[in-house]
């Protein structure tokens, strides 16, 4: 494992490089990545509070802070990669600091905390749910929205899963366990399937349940899973399609405009149709 020092330095300088291969965000990045943070609205929107303070863990090139800002939130984030940070204040006049969470200073309380893929990077997410937790408002709508790659699904191989920057792996029912153990209450799993590539679930303050494990048989189905994979995915060649026709079409959708043009049209069709339903 890592210390908490070379995670710093690693996430500081070398993640996005070494992942994106880019120090800032690429338009067809930020297209993708704006597309994928009014997915996650429209599918949290039932269990959030419809306005607040929001707070998102790992904001990345600041795609999710502004959109929730559009949306009427008084939305902010932390963001250990300083190139991306730059960006979504430069690009969006978000309100993003550069820190990593362990560092970060962070004040008041928040409606909503979310961590988009934070926990998978982070040597000890019990102590970061913890702290996410302590984060919370003390309104009873107050939500915590936690997203992290599922180790147990069957749409990638094991090559893909085990990510060169993850230095712990999650399934749903260990990610609802190490909520428990710190006080978190689970109010919607939103996972797809038990085998879907993410886990996603929403959490309010709860009691907790210190010692809570994985539900009986889990690791079992879930060593099974790994055992069947190998490198070459079984649907690797529909994959490598699927993903050059995404990547031509995000090229030509972002020819001469910038970052906040595709915001202001994505913010938009988000706000259109949460006054519609």
């Amino acid at each position: 494992m890592p210390s908490e020092e070379r995670l710093r330095q690693f996430y500081e300088a070398e993640y996005r490089q070494d992942y994106k291969k880019a120090v800032a965000p690429h338009r067809r990045h930020v297209l993708r990545a704006f597309r994928l943070a009014a997915e996650r609205f429209e599918a949290t929107r039932p269990f959030l509070p419809a306005s607040g303070r929001a707070l998102d863990i790992g904001a990345g090139g600041g795609e999710w802070v502004t959109l929730l800002g559009r949306l009427g939130y008084r939305s902010s984030g932390i963001e250990p990669t300083l190139g991306y940070a730059e960006y979504a204040k430069a690009e969006y006049g978000a309100e993003v600091v550069t820190a990593p969470l362990n560092v970060a200073a962070i004040n008041g309380t928040y409606d909503v905390v979310t961590a988009f893929h934070v926990l998978e990077h982070l040597p000890d997410p019990r102590e970061a749910l913890a702290r996410l937790r302590a984060l919370l408002s003390s309104e009873p709508t107050a939500r915590i929205v936690v997203e992290v790659p599922n180790v147990a699904t069957v749409l990638q191989s094991n090559q893909s899963k085990f990510h060169f920057a993850h230095v712990i792996g999650f399934t749903p029912a260990t990610l609802a366990a190490v909520a428990a153990r710190a006080g978190l209450a689970l109010v919607a799993d939103l996972t797809r399937s038990p085998h879907a590539e993410d886990v996603r679930m929403v959490f309010a303050r709860g009691d907790g349940v210190p010692n809570a494990l994985p539900h009986p048989g889990s690791v079992e189905r879930t060593r099974k899973v790994l055992s069947r994979r190998n490198r070459v995915h079984v649907n690797a060649i529909p994959n490598l399609f699927t993903k050059t026709m995404r990547s031509l079409e995000e090229r030509a959708l972002t020819i001469g405009r910038s970052g906040a043009d595709i915001a202001h049209s994505i913010a938009e069709k988000t706000a259109a149709r949460r006054a519609s339903a």
